[in-house]
């Protein structure tokens, strides 16, 4: 056999040989007999270092070892010197680059070396880490490796490993705390990290390695939630602490986020702490975050405040505030709520808004118990606090409510209550319909209190349970004055109630009665405002009353039926008997009632008022479009003198156009009709379009425009003129247009307008227009190619004119037409004979 020193020698021969050589390494059997060495306590630790190199060197050629080998190998660590155990260790570590190592408890302690590798091959040794070998692969970080790798096939270690994992996180090489950190996040697939470990590993939650800190804090609150799923106990400042890592923005490292992950473990193990213990401020910071800005967790949040708050626990403000954010969203607003329930009960002060939410409920539950609870609530709450004179209102009458079927005077008080508030606008509870529902069959109070009471409550827009509806029409009674009943029945109407058909008989059976007529009616227009059918009957009723009415907010009211009666086209049955294929069915229902219709919307027409006015237009819109009806003769009188007056405004001028259109008009009648809507681009063209119509009967808005032309158009003067000459209702001109005509024929110096001027005077007087004094003194001064005595004769004739002008009219007359004497020249010499006259000078 050879001696141990030749051994060493045959060993650096074998490594220098594997070191350059392209061999596999040494085999299986070699390596056994390697190992076989290194177990044998005799040999010197030299000589197991010379063996370790060798299997160094054949791992490093891509050779695989057995589970023995490596098991021997890690059974030799800590047996001679740290050197054997390092060689150890970097054969191990290039061994897990190729397959699992699953026995590395033992290599845990090596986590916390601070040895380096140094050199490379044969020549490979260690130091300890200093800043001259800062670059150097230390021995922990490759123990750290290892168990990553080792970890990543669900490797199972013992709790001392992972003490030392946590313990490593405090190592001065950035490596080896970096995959110390990463193997603590891989057991938690496997593994349950206690107290201890945690206590460690909040320490690095912010560390200056992002990779460090993210996994740390992964861990942390992954471990916690464990412990807390388990049921295990949970050091208290565990707790404390779990703010100090709650992700308000994003934890991430590389592509993967852990924010989510993160509070969710946080909050299950907020939510399922046994002890319920106050919550420092911090904590309620999150809670403030999730409610108000994030769209997850919500839940969770809502579920640790009910449990924390039923504990008695105060709730700051600002949380109050981000619950109130919150309360609205369905699939939170029970939970929510349970949590302020909880807050009155512990007399905190809640919001108005929330206390509106329970006051809701006394309008709109149909659970009782609810409506109970939300009383108490609101009740405790005015002893904890200031509320608003509103829900203290509300609070009152759900008590009054709560009161009416107690003892007589308890009972008086609360009607008494219910009627003061309902005058002023306050609504009634449910409950208070509820207990009204119940009193009003009884003899404990007076039942006119009650209808006052539903009377207010009607007027204010509030709907009346049908139960109670049904009950106040078997109390009503057509031959009898009941007041409050027809002001509750009317109210029921307006608020598009439905009306049982036992209230609608006895309300026609109750317009037999004059003391009741009028109220009874209108009950039958505000129906029939809201489009419901009526007999014909209250039909005709209805047109009587409209016939007499000058109010014009009645008459719209009324109005507003007769449209929606003409609208239902079944009501204008069709008489098939008499009819032919060739002939147009007549109306049965009827043609007397149609012109009753039209007489109505006629009457409507000359009211003056716009609204009115529009309103019936509406009507006879709707009558044409029936198709069979035809417009009396007056009804396209009336519409035809409304569409040329200024009262009817464009929309109003185009649906009578329409209407009219579809009518058959007399020739005049068209020709009003179209000087109404005459359209022209210039007043050139206007004078030339009238010029077309043979002798017509100018408008109001006709005139007008001819006014408007004299006064800024002289070169149309003439057109213009002539076209009032042409004109069939010279006695129509109006007097602005008159007055226009007379400055003309003042300051003209043109013969031809001067002509026109009197030529138009004349035949306005002979159609019977009455002048101005001014423009009678105008014709005294006219050459007598105008014939003013002619003139002035016919104007004496037909109006009441001054003595002055009589006798005027009369000397002129008198004079011999052949005499050359200048009439201008006359009147100027008259009027200076009189005007000395008045001074009292003699001739």
């Amino acid at each position: 056999t050879l001696n141990e020193e030749t051994k060493i020698i045959c060993c650096a021969i074998i490594n220098n040989y594997l070191e350059y050589s392209y061999s596999r390494g040494l085999n299986e059997a070699q390596l056994e007999n390697y190992v076989d060495l290194i177990n044998d306590p005799h040999y010197s630790s030299d000589l197991k270092l010379e063996a370790l190199r060798s299997i160094v060197l054949t791992v490093e050629k891509k050779q695989k070892l057995s589970d023995f080998l490596i098991e021997a190998l890690i059974n030799n660590i800590n047996q001679i010197d740290d050197k054997f155990d390092n060689f150890i260790i970097v054969t191990l570590g290039i061994v897990s680059e190729k397959q699992i190592i699953t026995k590395i408890d033992k290599l845990s302690i090596k986590l916390l070396d601070d040895w380096v590798i140094v050199g490379e091959g044969t020549d490979i040794t260690f130091e300890k880490s200093s800043k001259d070998t800062s670059d150097c692969q230390s021995i922990s970080s490759i123990v750290a490796q290892i168990f990553v790798k080792s970890l990543q096939n669900n490797v199972k270690i013992a709790e001392e490993s992972l003490e030392y994992l946590a313990k490593a996180l405090n190592s001065n090489d950035k490596q080896t705390r970096i995959l110390s950190a990463k193997s603590l996040y891989l057991t938690l697939k496997t593994h349950r990290i206690k107290n201890n470990v945690l206590l460690e590993l909040r320490e690095h939650v912010e560390d200056r390695i992002p990779d460090v800190s993210v996994y740390s804090i992964v861990v942390y609150a992954n471990s916690l939630a464990k412990l807390s799923k388990l049921q295990q106990p949970i050091i208290r400042s565990h707790i404390e602490f779990l703010p100090t890592i709650y992700v308000f923005e994003d934890l991430r490292l590389g592509e993967e986020s852990f924010a989510d992950e993160v509070n969710q473990n946080i909050l299950y193990v907020l939510m399922n702490d046994d002890k319920i213990e106050k919550f420092e401020d911090n904590v309620f910071q999150i809670f403030d975050h999730i409610l108000l800005f994030e769209n997850h967790h919500q839940a969770d949040v809502i579920d640790i405040l009910r449990r924390y708050s039923a504990a008695r626990h105060p709730i700051p403000e600002s949380t109050i505030f981000a619950l109130e954010n919150v309360v609205d969203i369905p699939e939170f607003s029970n939970k929510v709520l349970e949590v302020f329930e909880n807050m009155i009960k512990n007399k905190q002060i809640v919001s108005d808004k929330i206390l509106h939410i329970f006051v809701d409920t006394l309008y709109l539950s149909d659970n009782e118990q609810l409506r109970e609870k939300s009383f108490q609530l609101l009740d405790t709450a005015n002893d904890n606090q200031d509320i608003s004179d509103e829900i203290f209102d509300i609070l009152e009458l759900e008590r009054a409510a709560l009161n009416i079927n107690s003892r007589y005077w308890d009972s008086y008080y609360a009607i008494a209550y219910l009627l003061t508030k309902t005058k002023e606008g306050k609504k009634l509870t449910i409950n208070g319909f509820i207990e009204i529902n119940k009193q009003i069959d009884g003899l404990f109070l007076p039942v006119e209190k009650i209808l006052k009471v539903l009377h207010n409550v009607s007027i204010n827009g509030q709907i009346i349970p049908n139960e109670l509806v049904d009950k106040l029409v078997k109390k009503f009674d057509p031959a009898q004055k009941q007041y409050y009943l027809l002001q509750i029945f009317e109210s029921l109407v307006k608020n598009n109630q439905n009306i049982p058909s036992e209230l609608s008989l006895k309300l026609e059976k109750a317009l037999e009665y004059k003391h009741m007529y009028d109220q009874v009616l209108f009950i039958f227009v505000l129906q029939g405002q809201k489009g419901e059918n009526l007999s014909s009957n209250i039909i005709s009723k209805i047109l009587d009353k409209f016939s007499g009415l000058d109010n014009s907010l009645i008459m719209q009211q009324y109005l507003s039926v007769i449209c929606s009666v003409i609208k239902k086209v079944d009501c204008f049955e069709y008489d098939s008997k008499n009819s032919s294929s060739s002939t147009t069915h007549s109306q049965v229902f009827d043609i007397s009632f149609i012109d009753r219709v039209q007489s109505a919307l006629i009457h409507a027409l000359e009211t003056g008022n716009q609204d009115v006015i529009c309103k019936s237009i509406s009507g006879f819109s709707e009558l044409a479009s029936l198709g069979t009806v035809k417009l009396q003769i007056k009804s396209i009188e009336v519409l035809l003198s409304l569409v040329t007056k200024t009262i009817c405004d464009k929309s109003m001028k185009e649906e009578i156009n329409k209407i009219l259109d579809s009518s058959k008009l007399e020739q005049n009648q068209k020709c009003t009709l179209e000087l109404c809507n005459l359209k022209y681009d210039s007043n050139d063209q206007f004078l030339d379009i009238l010029a077309t119509f043979d002798k017509p009967k100018l408008l109001e808005q006709n005139f007008d425009q001819i006014n408007s032309i004299i006064e800024n158009c002289p070169k149309l003067n003439s057109k213009a003129l002539n076209i009032l000459m042409e004109c069939s209702n010279k006695k129509d001109i109006p007097d602005k247009l008159l007055n226009s005509i007379g400055v003309l024929l003042a300051s003209t110096n043109s013969k031809t307008i001067n002509s026109l001027c009197c030529r138009l005077i004349h035949e306005m007087t002979e159609a019977g227009r009455k002048l101005t004094d001014d423009i009678i003194s105008l014709i005294f001064v006219q050459d007598e190619n105008e014939r003013p005595l002619e003139i002035l004769k016919t104007i004496s004739k037909n109006q009441t004119i001054s003595q002055e002008l009589k006798d005027k009219i009369a000397l002129f007359s008198k004079i011999d037409p052949t005499m050359s004497i200048d009439i201008t020249i006359l009147d100027e010499f008259l009027n200076s004979i009189r005007q000395e006259l008045q001074r009292n000078h003699t001739l």
